[in-house]
Parts: structure tokens; sequence; C-alpha cells
């Protein structure tokens, strides 16, 4: 059927049912879309969530690391990671997680959202780990430096000053951004200058005690060496003539300079050829005790000494050899190299020695012990 309008123009009857039913399908179609867009967090949130859960997963087991490492184990660096206090991970969440709250994203974010619930738990998660991983750090740094405190025997080892110098720079590095950082710093500076302090003064009462004893020695030779008597003329080529004999020999032992030590206490040449001495138990003692209290060896030049001739025996001679280092052809570059050989020598047993803070002598019988 049709229906006219005033003109009398035939229009089409309209269905008020059907156009009903399609506005309920549009609303249904739209309602999920509209649903969705109401439930979706921000891109802000999205973005501030999907951050952390990276972070989470990069520094994940570091909840393992229990015990730090001691002091002694931090002096020698064993086992492996002893520097790090053996807390490599808890060191990085420190490090990363203080990094992570400080980057501007992160912060403004955070800001944008700060009533927001999920935003809200992922902040206080994020302090929480940074405040305990720090907490444990510090804690594992103190039972270190407790330890090292009570160590000052170590104040004058060079390893020893040079593990509290790293702890300092550690300190200064793994506490960055935390409560902790200015006292942990400030507390292995203070130990490093206790050590240098304490070395400083040792150094010097050593020095007064070496020149006391070196004034000691010079006063002490004269007597000792008048009651010696030496045969003259001696030259290591003339060792049968001498054998068993006392010689006096006086200029710088240079063990340890020209010669290796090896099995000796002295060497030194006549005419080129090599003297190499040992001293008799007595001489070995004094001497041992003066470079104890001195924390010196005995020094190289003016030795004065007194010595039985035994034999002829074997000593390392020092040898350097220099050459050029050429590449294809040309000289870019000169070397030393260091060695050793196997010289024939005069054996000799020293039984009286003058040389810097000692002066002593025994029987020249006791030479032949």
């Amino acid at each position: 059927m049709k229906m006219r309008d005033r003109s009398g123009a035939a229009k089409p009857a309209r269905c008020k049912g059907l156009e009903i039913s399609a506005a309920v399908v549009l609303m249904m179609l739209l309602a999920p879309v509209q649903s969705r867009a109401i439930d979706e967090p921000p891109e802000s949130v999205q973005e501030i969530t999907r951050m952390w859960k990276e972070q989470k997963g990069e520094i994940a087991g570091w909840q393992d690391e229990k015990t730090g490492a001691t002091w002694k184990q931090v002096l020698i660096n064993q086992p492996d990671g002893a520097s790090n206090l053996l807390m490599p991970k808890t060191i990085k969440v420190v490090h990363d997680v203080g990094y992570w709250l400080n980057l501007d994203t992160v912060k403004t974010d955070a800001a944008e959202n700060k009533n927001d619930p999920a935003v809200k738990a992922i902040m206080a998660e994020a302090h929480q780990t940074f405040d305990v991983a720090s907490a444990k750090l510090n804690d594992a740094f103190n039972n270190v430096m407790v330890e090292a405190e009570k160590d000052d025997a170590h104040y004058r080892d060079e390893l020893a000053g040079t593990r509290v110098d790293d702890l300092k720079l550690a300190a200064d590095s793994w506490f960055e951004g935390t409560a902790y950082h200015d006292r942990n710093v400030a507390r292995a500076r203070k130990l490093k200058e206790k050590w240098e302090t304490m070395a400083s003064q040792s150094e010097a009462a050593r020095e007064a005690l070496t020149a006391k004893m070196t004034a000691d020695a010079s006063a002490a030779w004269p007597a000792i060496a008048g009651s010696i008597k030496a045969q003259d003329g001696f030259t290591p080529d003339k060792l049968n003539d001498f054998k068993g004999k006392t010689i006096h020999l006086k200029g710088h032992n240079t063990l340890g300079s020209a010669f290796n030590p090896g099995e000796y206490d002295y060497a030194s040449e006549i005419n080129g050829m090599p003297i190499a001495g040992k001293f008799t138990p007595v001489v070995a003692e004094v001497v041992d005790k003066a470079t104890k209290q001195t924390g010196h060896d005995l020094p190289g030049e003016d030795w004065d000494i007194y010595a039985v001739v035994e034999g002829p025996g074997q000593i390392a001679r020092r040898t350097h050899a220099k050459g050029a280092v050429k590449v294809n052809g040309q000289e870019v570059g000169k070397f030393t190299a260091e060695g050793s050989e196997s010289v024939p020598c005069v054996v000799v047993r020293i039984f009286a020695v003058h040389a810097g803070p000692v002066a002593t002598g025994s029987s020249a019988e006791g030479a032949g012990r």
C-alpha cells in the first residue's frame, strides 16, 4: 500500500519496527568499543608498567645474595668477585633502579598518574627495592670496613692501602644517590689517611733508628776490625794460595745489581773476577735483626768485610742485551733484554762485616761452619 503526500505523489510506507531494530544493533556494536576505550589504561601508564617489568627482569635474583665478602677476601681478591663484596647483583640493583627512578620518562609518567593505583604500586615497589638493596649493600660494605679497621698490622702494606683506596672509590660509585654515600666514602678515606699517617710516622722513626745504628756501627767497627789479622794481596786467580786463609775486602756489594742472589749474601769483583760471599750463622742473625729493625736491606755501598776463602763456585751474572725493533726493514724502536749466565767465582765465608747499621764479627774459626 502506498501513501500520498500533499502534492498527491505516492511515497513508500515506513516500518518503525525496522528502524528501531537497526538502532539497537548499532548500539550493540558500539558498546564494546566504548567499554574497551574506557577500561584501557592511558598510554603513559602502559609505558611505565612496561618499563618496570623490563627492569625487574634485568635485576632478578639479587635477593639470593645473602653474605658479603670478608676483609681478608677483599685483600687477596679471592674468590673471584671479592672486590665487589661478592654482591654484584645487589650492586647492579642499587645502580640500575636508582638510575631508573631518575629517568625523566619515569618521573613524568609517575607525576601524571600519581593517583593511578597501578602506578602507585609500581613506584612503591621500585623505591622499596632500591632502599632494601642499598641497606643490604651498606651492611656488607661496613662489615668489611670493621674488619679492615682492626687490621692495622697492614698499615705499611702497599696492597692493603690500594684495597682501601679501591673501597673508597667503589663506595663513591656504589652508594651514589643513597643515604649511605657520604659516610661510607668518608669511612674508607679516614682509614687510608690513618694508615698513611702511621706509615709516615713509622718511617720517620725507622730513619732515626737507622741513623743511630749506623753511627753506632761506625764507632764499633774499628775495635772489631783491629782484632782480626788478614792476608794481603788476595785476587781470585790466587785461589790455591789463599784457600783457608782470612782476607780483607772493601767495596760495594753488587748482589742484586750485577749478580743474582741465589745462595749468596755478598758479591763483588777483583780484576773482573767474581767473588761470592756467604755469612756465618752469627753474622746472618745480626744482619737479619738489623734489616727487620730498620725496615730496609743493607745498603750496597761501602762494605768492609773479613772472610775465609773456601774454594771455587758458580754465580749468576746478570746480562743485558740491546737491539733494534724493525718492521719491513725499518727501525721502529729499541729493546733491552735482561738475562743471566753462570760464571766461575771464588766462594768466601764472611765472619765479620761493617755495612750501614751493621758492625759485627764472629770468630774466624766459626767461618768454617
